[in-house]
């Protein structure tokens, strides 16, 4: 298991990479990545499919905002380029965001997430089915 801090507006969010899947780790949720599913732990509001010619986004919004751990003596990065993997960590005037590029072996491309919501890119060819659980949320690709 392989652990690394990333900056995520004035604290951090640890970012763990097991076998194969990834785990996000906020203050106050907790998103999984697996090669066929992605798992929020709570706090979602709705989820949605955008569908264009060659791409489907799968939009999950949050009722809470993302939040950050902040102890200190963290030292936290603004990306992590290894194991097929890429993590970018942007924060602009709008908000933090968090580019995630997935293995060629994930049916996902990538991952977008805000404070507010998470954009998972998909191809047109695959799609998405959502399980609901208390305020959690279960995305199956196929």
């Amino acid at each position: 298991m392989i652990r690394k801090y990333l900056r995520w507006g004035d604290g951090y969010i640890v970012f763990e990479l097991r076998d194969s899947e990834y785990l996000l780790l906020f203050s106050n949720n907790t998103i999984l990545f697996r090669p066929r599913l992605v798992f929020v732990e709570k706090n979602v509001a709705g989820n949605r499919i955008v569908y264009s010619k060659k791409k489907r986004y799968v939009y999950v919004i949050f009722s809470k905002n993302l939040f950050p751990y902040s102890e200190l003596g963290k030292k936290a990065i603004d990306e992590y380029i290894g194991y097929q993997i890429e993590v970018r960590y942007t924060r602009l005037k709008y908000g933090n965001y968090l580019t995630i590029n997935f293995p060629g072996a994930y049916l996902y491309d990538h991952a977008i997430l805000t404070d507010e919501q998470m954009c998972i890119i998909i191809s047109a060819k695959r799609n998405a089915y959502f399980e609901r659980a208390d305020d959690g949320l279960t995305i199956y690709l196929v």
